[in-house]
């Protein structure tokens, strides 16, 4: 059986309030383990995605690494 989408809200909401885990999980019959991967699904989805690098500065990238100019750390 799949969660609906008001637990997983009804979960972040919880956590938002500073809720612990743990308490999260008792008062709504879950596991704290549960609670804690939907949260952290939550964080991934609201970050920004990083953008691929280009063929061209990963060349350069790894042109730097086989040829390390004189001074450089």
């Amino acid at each position: 059986m799949f969660p609906d989408s008001a637990l997983k809200q009804q979960v972040c909401q919880l956590y938002l309030e500073e809720m612990e885990m743990r308490a999260i999980g008792r008062i709504l019959g879950i596991l704290h383990k549960t609670v804690s991967r939907w949260l952290v699904k939550v964080a991934l989805a609201h970050r920004r995605p990083k953008l691929a690098p280009s063929s061209k500065s990963m060349n350069s990238a790894l042109s730097s690494l086989k040829n390390p100019s004189v001074g450089s750390c």
